[in-house]
């Protein structure tokens, strides 16, 4: 079984109003403010049966760990005005950049590039589906130009969750494209509105996922519509996770998806 975080609290001024998919009680929970002391960095940790998901029997435990990343990479591209055929540039080639170019191809995207940094990465990016995987900067310029002779990409999502790349998202795509925003970062960024005006971009935003995304999710995973297997290094323990992650922000350990294991000695 997999667990979605947190049902409708069904008293918030969003229940009350009938979008208990908005209830800012829940919702908390997925940014921290409100995070239950007992998560899933845990050996145990209660759910409610009525937000638990079935995991198809066609699963590995690894692959049903991945569900979660899967469904947050669909609800972007639900969530975004993406149609079929579009030219779509992923900005950022962690987990939910790769599953964020891989829920596009599914949903009939005519052309999927990938923009990251890291050559690794990159080659992970055109493994698992994308069109072509470039650098930012020239070398991205110079492949969307190509792919769409001149107009550039109808969308980009930008999953990288750094400032910077918010503007520069804005920049790849064409005149009354959009953009939708999925990496979360903490910090402020400095936009230029006056380019979102006058190209009349539509921005979108995406937070986490449904319940019904979830199922959908482990049924592309369960029939092969979406490849989990090649995002995965490894498995670690609870008593590894904070070396773990403290190797991960600066970066001594290059893992694009790393499991944690909270029942391994």
């Amino acid at each position: 079984m997999r667990a979605l975080p947190r049902a409708s609290s069904g008293r918030c001024a969003e229940c009350r109003a009938d979008l208990g998919a908005y209830c800012s009680t829940a919702r908390s929970y997925y940014i921290g403010a409100n995070a239950p002391a007992s998560g899933g960095f845990a050996p145990f940790m209660a759910a409610s049966a009525d937000r638990l998901v079935r995991v198809p029997d066609e699963l590995t435990d690894d692959d049903a760990a991945v569900i979660e990343p899967v469904s947050v990479a669909l609800h972007a591209v639900r969530r975004s005005r993406m149609r079929a055929g579009d030219v779509v540039c992923v900005v950022g080639c962690g987990p939910i950049g790769l599953l964020v170019a891989q829920c596009a191809r599914l949903a009939g995207a005519g052309k999927v590039i990938a923009v990251e940094p890291d050559a690794d990465r990159r080659r992970l990016a055109l493994d698992t589906g994308a069109d072509v995987a470039v650098e930012p900067g020239v070398q991205m310029r110079e492949a969307v130009n190509e792919a769409t002779g001149g107009l550039r990409a109808d969308i980009a999502f930008d999953c990288a969750g750094i400032p910077q790349t918010i503007q520069q998202s804005v920049g790849m795509v064409r005149y009354g494209g959009s953009v939708c925003i999925v990496g979360v970062t903490g910090s402020d960024a400095t936009i230029r509105p006056n380019r979102w005006l006058f190209k009349e971009i539509s921005v979108d935003t995406s937070l986490a996922f449904s319940l019904d995304e979830m199922r959908a999710a482990a049924s592309f995973i369960a029939d092969g519509r979406i490849s989990v297997t090649p995002l995965v290094n490894g498995t670690v323990t609870l008593d590894e996770l904070p070396q773990t992650i403290d190797d991960l922000a600066t970066k001594r350990n290059p893992a694009v998806k790393l499991l944690v294991d909270p029942t391994a000695g």
